[in-house]
């Protein structure tokens, strides 16, 4: 039997996306745990065989389900550029301290964590003391800050990562994911639109966000063979700047763009296609969860860091 997965703060199931994509007959995901009732709906219909469980992470009885490794995305908030970067201080950051807090050197799982978050994580506090209590718990780390334009994909979004692990680290990825990565070529921005969208008045921007943000928004042609998108953020479609891209329609009419779709999103994060919404699902709570999540590659490559070839 392949050594067994934790997925904490599961989301939608990004970890989940990279196992089934690389490591299918190496490592299987025993329990995905987030306190999201919604995304946990959406990841029971993309990942129907994994154990998806809603529950306090903080408090999560994991002495009852020994895995190997741990995958964690906390809430990123907490150390945001955007938001108030309350660090230690904000309440969103006690389940992963809490967490990290219970390991200890005697326990014999897990053998490996990952655990991502936007860039100021690295330096904030809390960043800092996870990584002393895990040196304190038998693990050797690392830092690696990624970015799916060093993986060939037309999206920044710049992602800090913590790698632990009792047995070593790898140097490098997996093979798996190293011939992955350099068997692809650069796949331009407009392969993952559906032109079928542009005509859509539901994915229309508001002119008058365009007019008061002219100078903010960020809008892309996707046509030019080297157009890259911003990051996207769980505010897209309600906020109008600095939560991602929106699509030039015509290069000579600043009111016409539209909105990427949830489902073009998750395409440049390399979420498999087709992706499967509740059909009660609003489409704010889709860009929530969609700019909540991971990019699939990167977390297979770093995976390999973690595994090697065992």
């Amino acid at each position: 039997m392949p050594p067994s997965c934790i997925e904490f703060y599961c989301g939608i199931g990004g970890f989940a996306a990279a196992i089934e994509r690389f490591y299918s007959d190496r490592l299987q995901i025993t329990a995905a745990i987030d306190i999201d009732c919604g995304a946990l709906d959406v990841y029971r219909g993309n990942f129907p065989t994994h154990q998806a469980i809603a529950a306090e992470i903080a408090s999560f009885p994991f002495e009852r389900h020994p895995a190997e490794l741990w995958w964690m995305s906390p809430p990123c908030l907490p150390f945001t550029r955007k938001g108030k970067q309350r660090d230690w201080d904000d309440p969103r950051a006690g389940s992963l301290i809490s967490l990290i807090n219970r390991l200890d050197r005697q326990s014999t799982y897990p053998r490996h964590i990952a655990i991502e978050n936007v860039p100021p994580f690295a330096e904030s506090k809390t960043g800092r003391w996870v990584e002393s209590r895990l040196n304190d718990s038998g693990f050797d780390t690392a830092w690696e800050t990624r970015c799916p334009t060093e993986d060939k994909y037309p999206m920044r979004r710049s992602r800090c990562y913590l790698l632990a692990s009792r047995d070593g680290l790898a140097r490098a990825a997996s093979d798996e994911a190293e011939k992955w990565t350099a068997s692809i070529a650069f796949q331009s921005l407009e392969s993952y639109i559906d032109h079928r969208n542009d005509s859509d008045p539901q994915w229309r921007v508001e002119p008058q966000w365009l007019v008061d943000y002219a100078a903010a928004i960020d809008r892309v042609d996707v046509k030019r063979p080297n157009a890259i998108t911003s990051c996207f953020t769980s505010s897209y479609g309600r906020m109008p700047v600095r939560s991602g891209s929106y699509i030039q329609l015509d290069p000579s009419d600043p009111l016409a763009a539209r909105y990427f779709t949830p489902e073009e999103i998750l395409a440049m994060l390399g979420f498999p296609q087709p992706f499967r919404w509740p059909q009660s699902l609003s489409l704010r709570r889709r860009y929530a969860m969609a700019g909540n999540s991971v990019h699939v590659p990167t977390v297979a490559r770093l995976i390999g860091r973690l595994i090697g070839s065992r």
